[in-house]
């Protein structure tokens, strides 16, 4: 980049890289060493159970390409998950995907408090600090959280490239997809709104729009098919063309 931050929308928004705020909940498989495996086998920990393989990587190229804020999760979900909600059975899988996490089972209510304040607290609050920080200084802040998943669970087959979650409610966001559709569809990458998951189920990106205005605010969660990230060239390819993308988007607006 240059030794200027570059515009990226138009003066009325006020946005510009420092506007960005990326972050990749699920980025890491590993586990602190005092839990153990948590009893699930090894094969598990490397699939998509554990981690969004590949995030760490496409977040990283996307927060350097754009030169903005970046977060990265250091352990897997199964320890305990940070894109889900303080008060959620899923914030510390006892299964998931089908597949028991046995060293969660037992963890007292004390147990997972620790835990909880020791791994997920101070995750969460460096995001929201940024996302603040970004909202007071540039007038707004385009949240990125980054994720992968797996071309087939069960069943399922999930054909699509790249899903992009949002809340259709809310204008900003709805802009920035319609947006993103076009520049990917350009670009040969099959894109689809709030696939395979509800951009309004609960996650990182839901629980800010409880705390930052629509205006000022808007969360996507960006949600990649890992069939395209086996290599580090395609990794590369797909954070550059995603990051054409969110320019362009805000350029547009």
């Amino acid at each position: 980049m240059s030794s200027g931050k570059r515009r990226v929308a138009r003066v009325t928004t006020r946005f510009t890289t420092d506007s960005v705020v990326v972050s990749c909940e699920h980025a890491s498989n590993a586990l602190p060493p005092h839990v153990g495996t948590l009893g699930v086998p090894g094969g598990v920990m490397r699939s998509h159970v554990a981690w969004d393989e590949g995030s760490r990587e496409l977040g990283g190229i996307i927060a350097h390409r754009l030169g903005c804020a970046h977060f990265s999760g250091r352990y897997s979900r199964l320890l305990v998950d940070l894109n889900r909600s303080r008060g959620t059975r899923a914030l510390i899988p006892t299964e998931l995907f089908g597949t028991k996490v046995p060293g969660n089972r037992s963890l007292g209510r004390k147990e997972r408090e620790e835990r909880i304040e020791k791994y997920y607290t101070p995750y969460r609050e460096a995001v929201e600090a940024a996302i603040a920080k970004a909202v007071e200084t540039t007038g707004g802040c385009v949240h990125l959280s980054v994720h992968t998943f797996a071309p087939t669970v069960g069943n399922e087959v999930r054909d699509v490239d790249v899903g992009l979650l949002y809340d259709p409610k809310r204008p900003l966001e709805r802009r920035l997809v319609e947006s993103m559709l076009q520049s990917l569809t350009a670009a040969h990458v099959e894109t689809r709104p709030n696939y395979p998951y509800r951009g309004t189920s609960d996650g990182f990106t839901t629980h800010c729009r409880t705390v930052f205005p629509k205006t000022k605010y808007a969360g996507l969660e960006l949600e990649v098919n890992q069939r395209g990230l086996q290599s580090n060239r395609a990794i590369w390819r797909m954070g550059r063309v995603l990051t054409e993308a969110i320019i362009a988007a805000l350029e547009l607006q």
